[in-house]
């Protein structure tokens, strides 16, 4: 569902925004109605890139961040559109007559009522529906629903779903853990494919299936190091290329110096059992 790109189709007094992309498109393409520094968000307004889609969304406070959040975890769901505008304004302004309210007007003229958000959902065939936030802080008048109510009006004339979406349940806690979430999906580690299939293949090549791991080793260490004198081909099979540098003297004198730490290790062990086990007299003895 999207509308016509061409300016001459509306009110004069809009075209301007039909010529910037406002309101109009799909996908990447879209823009939101009306900029945010434009809006009176009172310093609540974020801009979030999206991963499902990838543009810049502009919300307008944390319950908009939120529910943008759960929406892009739906899998079903392949666009959401923020502030998406009803540019039908000739109906829009027989049902505000119907319900007896003033229609929205800015600078004197008509302004599109809007959705928070228009979501396009891909199931057995496409579908769309189109969500408003109720805010907890704010009690809704008469007019208010009015204009909720000619949303739903024309929604229902054209077929699509529309919900009124309760944000008294979202809280700090929520956002802030759906922001970390989200966070942690979007520098989430990619494994190198390249790597793992060189990495499989290798170790495919040099072992059999079903071999105990000691063996592995027996096989890799006394039978190509030792018994050949070449340690580096050996670490070559474990470590990679990259451990051929390592010579079986080399690999000794570090063996060596572990053994060295290890005593060293162990005689302060015991040292400190020792001191801990002796009598608490001894130290104030004369």
């Amino acid at each position: 569902m999207d509308w016509p790109n061409d300016p001459a189709l509306y009110p004069p007094y809009i075209r301007s925004c039909i010529r910037k992309g406002m309101g109009i498109g799909e996908g990447a393409n879209y823009r939101a109605w009306r900029e945010l520094q434009d809006l009176p968000t009172s310093g609540t307004g974020r801009v979030v890139h999206g991963i499902r889609v990838s543009r810049n969304y502009e919300l307008t406070d944390a319950a908009s961040v939120t529910l943008f959040y759960l929406l892009e975890r739906q899998r079903t769901i392949k666009d959401i559109r923020e502030r998406w505008p009803i540019l039908d304004l000739s109906r829009t302004l027989q049902l505000a007559y119907q319900f007896g309210v003033a229609h929205p007007c800015r600078r004197g003229v008509p302004e599109p009522l809007t959705f928070d958000f228009l979501i396009t959902e891909q199931r057995s065939e496409k579908a769309y529906k189109a969500v408003n936030l109720l805010h907890a802080e704010k009690s809704l008048d008469v007019r208010e629903q009015s204009l909720l109510m000619i949303r739903q009006a024309w929604c229902n004339e054209r077929g699509v779903v529309w919900a009124l979406v309760d944000s008294s349940a979202i809280s700090q806690t929520v956002v802030d853990t759906l922001r970390f979430v989200r966070t942690w999906y979007v520098h989430r580690y990619t494994p190198n494919a390249a790597i793992a299939k060189r990495f499989s293949e290798r170790f495919l090549k040099e072992y059999a299936t079903n071999v105990l791991l000691e063996d592995l080793v027996e096989k890799t260490f006394y039978l190509k190091g030792i018994s050949t004198g070449d340690m580096s081909e050996a670490l070559s099979v474990l470590l990679g290329e990259d451990a051929k540098g390592l010579s079986a003297n080399v690999v000794s004198r570090l063996k060596a110096q572990w053994a060295d730490e290890r005593r060293c290790a162990t005689v302060l062990r015991v040292h400190a059992t020792a001191c801990r086990d002796r009598p608490s007299s001894v130290w104030h003895s004369s």
